[in-house]
């Protein structure tokens, strides 16, 4: 006999006696339960219908209970025989382990289930509850209530260890409450009706379902269906399904802060009342493709996702939505994918998505809005495509991506490149301004064939946008309105062929300070207004070229730099529309006009002609490239032009004139010889000639050594030469021996009248002689200046 403790030999000899009481003593149901389950009910119960009998006999067989074959007085069961049957322990220890399955039953009175343990399956299907079902605290296997019509079911803190079934036609014409319920399997909706339009309908705040929430094919609720902060470990599933409230404060489907473990497939048929996902964490897609979703009466959100965390894609393609889809601070672990969505907003808004995370791209490819887009402070690592949709802005705002950040490319193209302006099909369009302020995009920002139209504010307001990629305006681009770039940063080029531009403010591109990494490209376009570019940085060339009308567009320069300036005659601006003060270019491309003259006659299509920069710039331009002679033509050309003082001062300006006609301003002073030569040439005719007739004389011919008889000097006396008379005077400080030995007489010749006066031909030449020598003076110092470059600016 084995050895124990003194406590373990103090335990058996308790279990050893209450033992051998229990075994004199039987339980005092130990007799009822050798009796039938239909015996005890009518022990039980002093009256039962046969309609109840057979849900005893076939409960207790482990048989489906079926009375759908059966008239209506033939269908009713009282509802304290189902709850006697499932709460009393002796009847329900006669259940087999099948469970209690009733089938077209009209079960009358309140079903009164609270605080029961069932630990069967219970099934009523195709039934009807006429009042109502309560379930709070229950604990139960299986509730399956398929088809069958209920008032109001409470059921809080429910428990299920199985599958809760409210599908295939299942009718609540009351509320159902399921707070803080638990099911361990997945709560069945599909086809269900509920009908409770009063308020809630489905009251399921803070359930917990470890399989799916299934909203199927033909669910219909004209109540609130709330799953607020609910459980979910599965998927959600609204395929095909209407939901719709006319409350006017809260929305017809909410799962506010609720966590779901799956995908939500909201592929809902319509939601009148709109959607809750506020704060919601979904662990896999939310799908939304082909959902109609309108807002509440007193609300603007159709769809609301404000802060919801979304691990996989959000698909809202071809959805329509009366109000606002917001995803304010949402994050999504995959795409935001809104194609062929046709959104109308509320309260000037349509989507909001500001300071969403997307770790993948946007895309609105061919969507219709009307009302706003916002994605101020977004993140978005993939790449935001807008291709061929259509966007009415509401308050003149149609996109903005303020403070936006997009890894990749955006694209807001045509899917049929250079479309007219009046084709519907395959454009992209927006009516208001798209504002791209402070953003960053690290791909490449393409409009091919895209349509702005400001709605008389600015088309494109891009202030400080930085683009690691290019910048594409071409085939076909139009904007109606401001386009603004100031202080913008491209990597690459900036091309705008084949585009066309315009606004009613004439401010038609202001860039001003951009900054590009390549060409910035205007071939084959149109512009009507200005185009700024002051003080931009342009690393690769600017080209000008194909302007379809040119006299419609000015175009500023000033202190802007470019590598290579390539533009043409005919695309130069009119006179007065063209700004180049400060504007520096390292060369001029081919194919550009380089002659002095073309380009002298662009810079003089300034509006402000009083700078010298653009002359100096084009002039060292032109000598680096070899045109030396055209830059020299430059240089006179600036001092004929910036540097020519007012003709109100005249001697400056008479000066000036002289200096430019004589050495072209000290840049070729060997033209003054030219000048010499041809008043050395007159002077000698007309000294020549005066000799010939006899008006001059030498000056000693009054003098003893010459005879008075005579008018010729002495022998010794330098001989008169008139070429060599013409040099001695017009030259100083040279002698010939001319000057100082010849003059002409004023007593010689004969008298003309000179106006009112009458003047010897003696006296007129000797007028001409002090021309001569006055002209002597100015032109050799002239040559003289402009040999030395004194006199050059």
């Amino acid at each position: 006999m084995p050895t124990y403790a003194p406590s373990m030999r103090f335990a058996v000899a308790c279990a050893s006696y209450f033992g051998s009481i229990a075994m004199a003593s039987p339980p005092v149901n130990c007799v009822d339960s050798m009796k039938p389950l239909l015996d005890l009910a009518r022990e039980h119960f002093t009256e039962l219908s046969s309609t109840e009998m057979l849900l005893f006999s076939s409960v207790e067989r482990g048989e489906t209970v079926d009375y759908s074959e059966k008239s209506q007085d033939q269908r009713t069961i009282r509802s304290e025989c189902v709850s006697w049957l499932l709460t009393d322990p002796n009847a329900a220890g006669r259940v087999p382990y099948k469970g209690v399955a009733i089938i077209g039953a009209s079960i009358d009175g309140e079903l009164d289930l609270r605080d029961a343990t069932i630990p069967f399956p219970l099934s009523i299907k195709n039934s009807e509850v006429r009042n109502l079902i309560v379930l709070e605290y229950a604990n139960i296997k299986n509730l399956d209530l398929s088809g069958t019509v209920v008032g109001t079911i409470l059921a809080d803190r429910l428990a299920l260890r199985g599958d809760l079934r409210m599908s295939n036609g299942f009718t609540a014409h009351g509320a159902i409450f399921l707070r803080n319920a638990r099911v361990e399997g997945s709560f069945d909706l599909s086809g269900a009706r509920l009908l409770f339009s009063e308020g809630l309908a489905l009251y399921a705040t803070g359930i917990q379902i470890h399989g799916d929430m299934l909203f199927g094919s033909d669910f219909h609720s004209v109540g609130i269906v709330r799953l607020q902060g609910a459980q979910i470990g599965g998927r959600v599933r609204a395929f095909d399904a209407i939901f719709s409230t006319e409350s006017c404060c809260a929305f017809a489907l909410s799962l506010k802060s609720a966590k779901i473990g799956g995908d939500v497939e909201l592929n809902a048929r319509k939601v009148t009342g709109g959607v809750s996902l506020l704060n919601t964490v979904i662990a896999g897609n939310l799908d939304c493709d082909g959902a109609e979703f309108i807002k509440r009466k007193d609300g603007h959100h159709a769809f609301l996702a404000d802060m919801a965390i979304i691990a996989g894609s959000v698909f809202l393609r071809s959805i329509t939505s009366n109000g606002e889809v917001s995803l304010i601070n949402a994050k999504i672990g995959g795409d935001l994918d809104c194609q062929d969505a046709q959104l109308t907003g509320a309260e000037g808004f349509a989507l909001s998505a500001d300071g969403s995370q997307v770790s993948g791209g946007v895309y609105l490819r061919r969507a219709r809005v009307q009302g706003a887009v916002t994605f101020s402070g977004a993140i978005i690592r993939g790449n935001l495509e807008f291709d061929a949709g259509k966007f009415e802005g509401t308050n003149d705002m149609a996109l903005r991506f303020d403070r936006a950040r997009i890894d990749g490319s955006v694209f807001f193209r045509s899917d049929a490149l250079g479309v007219t302006p009046s084709s519907d099909t395959g454009r992209f369009e927006t009516h208001g301004e798209v504002r791209l302020i402070s953003a960053r995009i690290g791909g490449s920002l393409e409009c091919d064939g895209a349509r702005f139209v400001g709605k008389g504010r600015g088309a494109i307001i891009a202030d400080m946008l930085q683009v690691d990629g290019s910048m594409f305006f071409r085939q076909g681009f139009s904007s109606e309105g401001t386009v603004s770039l100031t202080h913008a940063r491209i990597g690459a080029q900036l091309d705008c062929t084949k585009s066309n531009w315009s606004s009613p403010t004439q401010d038609t591109l202001m860039a001003n300070q951009l900054e590009v990494g390549g060409d910035v490209i205007f071939e084959n376009f149109k512009v009507d207004g200005m185009v700024s570019l002051k003080a931009a940085n342009i690393e690769g060339a600017f080209r000008w070229r194909g302007h379809r009308s040119p006299d419609d567009a000015s175009l500023d320069l000033r202190a802007a730099r470019v590598g290579t300036l390539a533009d043409e005659t005919e695309s130069w601006p009119k006179l007065g529309d063209l700004y180049l003060n400060g504007f520096q270019y390292s060369e001029i491309g081919d194919g550009s006009p380089t002659t002095a003259a073309s380009r002298i006659d662009w810079i003089s299509r300034q509006a402000m002609l009083s700078r010298l920069q653009p002359y100096e710039q084009l002039a060292a331009v032109l000598e680096r490239m070899g045109h030396s002679n055209d830059a020299l033509n430059v240089r006179i050309a600036s001092e004929w032009g910036p540097n020519m003082p007012s003709s109100t001062s005249r001697i400056p300006y008479l000066f000036q004139n002289v200096h430019g006609w004589v050495i072209d301003f000290g840049y070729r002073p060997a033209k003054a010889t030219w000048c010499i030569a041809i008043v050395i040439l007159v002077g000698f005719g007309v000294f020549w000639i005066g000799k010939c007739y006899g008006l001059i004389e030498p000056l000693s011919i009054q003098s003893a050594d010459c005879a008075e008889e005579s008018s010729k000097p002495r022998e010794n006396y330098p001989e008169f030469n008139a070429f060599m008379y013409s040099i001695d005077l017009f030259v100083p400080l040279v002698n010939f021996y001319q000057a100082e030995y010849w003059h002409p007489s004023t007593s010689k010749g004969a008298e003309i009248g000179l106006w009112r006066f009458r003047l010897s031909l003696g006296s007129v030449c000797r007028a001409y002689l002090w021309v001569h020598v006055a002209m002597g003076w100015t032109l050799t110092t002239f040559l003289v200046l402009g040999i030395s470059g004194l006199v050059r600016s």
